[in-house]
């Protein structure tokens, strides 16, 4: 196959780094990250405040608690659809410290499937700004479990809350190691047609519902 001169060129030109030095390049570029001029709708007096606000404003349910309040609060939220009472957890350590036992619920942890009604996931981040969840994908996070179930639980800590999108993906750089999807979520799925007329629940989840934990 003959060759391209033009491409030859370019090839010719571009520096061939070594496959250590360009994860070097990539560490430092992430290490030398700094923050761009920020609006005033990103800063926040009571960035919990602002996100609970926010989030509402897209139909999302907040409801703040304590730890210990979590497994009555998700069953007793459970309770309120009338679908069937089996709730599809994602293998987060976090949730194992949670006993459903003593609840009508059923949990399991498991892909979901189209007959999962309810699925009960961790947030990385919540954005003041937007009141916008960050959710990631990993080997205990399951990127389906945010859009197949109807009614989309969700744990978020309080002190995972920051004030920006900018200031959300700090915590995703810190890993280190990026994850292969990473999902922004505003409220519960909608759509609507050429008449304007809304829907909820076309592409993913009908329902939101955010459990706040209060971990200071």
């Amino acid at each position: 196959m003959k060759s391209i001169p033009m491409l030859e060129r370019l090839q010719s030109v571009l520096k061939k780094d070594d496959e250590q030095a360009r994860h070097i390049a990539i560490h430092e570029r992430m290490e030398k990250h700094e923050r761009w001029i920020q609006p005033s709708i990103s800063q926040h007096n009571d960035a919990v405040e602002d996100f609970i606000q926010r989030a509402r404003e897209h139909d999302t349910e907040v409801q703040r608690l304590n730890k210990n309040e979590l497994v009555e609060a998700i069953a007793s939220k459970a309770m309120t659809f009338n679908v069937a009472q089996r709730l599809v957890i994602e293998p987060e350590k976090f949730f194992d410290e949670l006993d459903f036992s003593q609840t009508q619920l059923e949990t399991v942890k498991k892909k979901p499937g189209l007959e999962d009604m309810m699925g009960l996931s961790l947030a990385v981040a919540g954005v003041a700004e937007t009141g916008t969840l960050m959710m990631h994908s990993g080997r205990e996070r399951m990127t389906t479990l945010n859009y197949v179930p109807e009614h989309h639980f969700v744990v978020l800590f309080k002190s995972a809350i920051l004030d920006s999108l900018d200031d959300v993906w700090k915590v995703v750089r810190k890993r280190k190691v990026f994850p292969r999807a990473v999902n922004l979520i505003t409220g519960p799925s909608r759509t609507a047609d050429i008449e304007q007329t809304l829907y909820m629940g076309a592409h993913g989840p009908k329902t939101q519902h955010i459990f706040l934990v209060d971990d200071q």
